[in-house]
């Protein structure tokens, strides 16, 4: 279980509910999920009602493909569902606050693709002086990390990457098969600048702006949810069709 190296609530806005429920976010969005392990089998369903997209991936291998605080396979690949595919439609690019050529740099604690642990990263945003792309330069402590210039401007904040600079770079990206896939990859900056998340294999990671009162090993919080703040509806539902599943699979 991933709260066992990352107890909730926790610095990237993730807290667990009295039905057993953990809210996370992805893209800015409110998400649920529930996930379960034993020594035969992995689960995990995952939805957020604001993207209208829901998954149940279940194994029967015990949790094989888990990769460092993650999850297994099975788990990991409910959050890529949930979160669905990069969107193919336009959209108008519009100035953003962060200025021309203003170099930005926030830092932030992601739970490792590569270890049992949590890994700071820092991220460097260097945007062109059109305002439309950006440079956009990832470093971490687990050894993963790249640097690309594939990042547009979707207006209100979000920057849309294309191509991978945290999952799927650096040390053991190689072995790890959903690194392959096209997910939704995007760094979401608030409308203060002093907080962001980035967006990658289906949750997101909260940031914080560095100053030179703000050292990189300071405690980070998550920018305000851009989601309502309604608890979920029709939980009972959803876990009452989720064991149906899992007893069918079985």
């Amino acid at each position: 279980m991933i709260s066992t190296f990352s107890p909730l609530p926790n610095p990237n806005n993730e807290f667990i509910t009295a039905g057993g429920f953990e809210g996370y976010h992805c893209g800015g969005m409110l998400s649920w999920r529930k996930s379960g392990d034993t020594g035969g089998y992995s689960s995990r369903i995952a939805y957020s009602a604001l993207k209208g997209r829901a998954a149940i991936a279940v194994d029967t291998c015990g949790g094989c493909g888990s990769q460092g605080t993650a999850g297994s396979g099975a788990q990991r690949a409910a959050l890529i569902l949930a979160d669905g595919p990069p969107s193919e439609t336009a959209v108008e690019t519009q100035q953003t606050g962060m200025g021309d050529s203003v170099t930005i740099v926030f830092t932030g604690d992601a739970l490792s693709h590569n270890f049992p642990s949590v890994a700071q990263l820092s991220i460097e945003v260097y945007p062109a002086g059109d305002g439309e792309t950006a440079t956009v330069a990832l470093s971490s402590s687990d050894g993963a990390g790249a640097t690309t210039n594939m990042a547009e401007n979707l207006g209100n904040g979000k920057w849309v990457i294309s191509e991978p600079i945290y999952m799927g770079t650096g040390w053991g990206a190689a072995r790890d098969p959903f690194n392959k896939l096209n997910i939704q990859r995007s760094l979401i900056i608030s409308a203060d600048g002093k907080t962001a998340v980035y967006q990658d294999m289906g949750s997101d990671t909260a940031l914080e702006l560095i100053s030179e009162e703000d050292p990189m090993d300071s405690s980070t919080e998550a920018p305000s949810d851009v989601s309502s703040d309604n608890t979920p509806l029709s939980i009972g539902f959803v876990s009452t069709l989720f064991f149906m599943s899992s007893l069918i699979l079985i």
